[in-house]
């Protein structure tokens, strides 16, 4: 646990041990739960292209057993080909519709269909979540 989030946890719970009705406590961890809560982030890789054609190829290839990281060092538009197509991690609202409701989808570690969006042809490789 973060050190931020077991002081916390101990300054609730030493709160809560002078508090005693049902609703006062059900009172406090809502609270707790407003300031507290952390939406969620996803991580994920991308390979972008313009062309659907080769988004296709290179498809094909990621799905086959190709190293996805290689494949977006070799043929992604995205300045993050330099990091093998790593965007890191992101939540709600922070990518174009298209491509967040994708990764939704997405279990760990599965490879997308290709996404379109007003940037280009996307394949995406989701690498975390955190809930």
């Amino acid at each position: 646990l973060s050190e931020h989030f077991h002081l916390t946890l101990i300054g609730t719970l030493s709160l809560m041990s002078h508090i005693h009705t049902l609703h006062q406590k059900v009172i406090l961890v809502k609270i707790h739960f407003l300031c507290y809560n952390t939406p969620m982030q996803w991580r994920a890789s991308h390979i972008l292209v313009k062309n659907r054609n080769q988004a296709q190829k290179i498809l094909e290839q990621a799905k086959k057993g190709s190293s996805f990281a290689s494949l977006a060092r070799q043929h992604s538009t995205c300045p993050s080909k330099s990091k093998g197509g790593d965007l890191g991690w992101f939540g709600p609202g922070q990518m174009v519709p298209p491509f967040e409701a994708a990764v939704k989808r997405l279990g760990y570690g599965a490879i997308s269909n290709i996404v379109q969006t007003q940037f280009g042809f996307h394949i995406i490789k989701k690498t975390g979540v955190k809930e």
